[in-house]
C-alpha cells in the first residue's frame, strides 16, 4: 500500500511540473495571408493555446477560433501594401510596444520586456504591421502574447490573389499574470 501512495504521489508531483512547464510558450511562426477555398474562404490562423495553426473560415464555422490572424491592408488597385493582425474572437486585440531600425534593436526590447504594463489599449484590428516590431497581445482568454516581427514577405498568390507572410517570433504567457520570462 505504501508503495501505491508513493507511486500515486510521485505521479500527481510530475503533472503539476508539467502544467507549470506549460504555463509559457515560446516559438516563431509564419503567418500567412494567403486564401484557400471556392465560394467559402479560408485561412490558417493561429491558436497559442493549441500550439498550432487553425484553419479559419469567412464566415467562421469551427470550434477553435485562433488568436491571431493576418488581414493585409491594400491599395486602391488591390496590390497589398501591408500586413495587418485581427483577433478574430472580436475580445481584447493588439498593443504597439515599439519601432525599431533593426531586427537586433527589436530583440533586445523583445528580450528585456517583462511585464504588461498597465493602461495599454488594445484593438482588435492592428494598425500596419511593419518590420523590426514589438507587439503585445491580450487574447480571448485575457492571457499575453508578445510578438516580434522578423520578416515580412509578399507572394503573387496567381489569379489576382497575391498574399504576405509575417515571420513572427512569440512569448505566450498563458496564466493571464502579464509577467514574461
Amino acid at each position: 500500500m505504501k508503495k501505491f501512495f508513493l507511486i500515486l504521489v510521485s505521479m500527481v508531483m510530475m503533472s503539476g511540473c508539467h502544467d507549470q512547464e506549460l504555463d509559457i510558450l515560446e516559438g516563431e511562426i509564419n503567418l500567412s495571408s494567403q486564401l484557400f477555398g471556392v465560394g467559402s474562404y479560408y485561412l490558417y490562423g493561429y491558436s497559442y493555446g493549441e500550439a498550432d495553426y487553425i484553419k479559419y473560415s469567412f464566415p467562421f464555422s469551427g470550434s477553435v477560433v485562433p488568436d491571431l490572424i493576418n488581414i493585409p491592408f491594400k491599395n486602391p488597385d488591390g496590390t497589398i501594401s501591408a500586413s495587418g493582425f485581427n483577433a478574430p474572437s472580436g475580445k481584447n486585440g493588439f498593443s504597439l510596444l515599439g519601432s525599431f531600425s533593426s531586427l537586433d534593436a527589436a530583440r533586445e526590447f523583445y528580450r528585456d520586456y517583462k511585464n504588461v504594463e498597465p493602461g495599454l489599449e488594445f484593438i482588435v484590428d492592428s494598425d500596419t504591421v511593419k518590420l523590426y516590431q514589438v507587439w503585445l497581445q491580450k487574447t480571448q482568454y485575457d492571457h499575453f502574447a508578445k510578438l516580434l516581427i522578423m520578416d515580412i514577405n509578399f507572394f503573387d498568390g496567381g489569379l489576382g490573389e497575391d498574399y504576405i507572410v509575417a515571420n513572427i517570433e512569440y512569448t505566450y504567457q498563458n496564466d493571464g499574470t502579464g509577467v514574461f520570462p
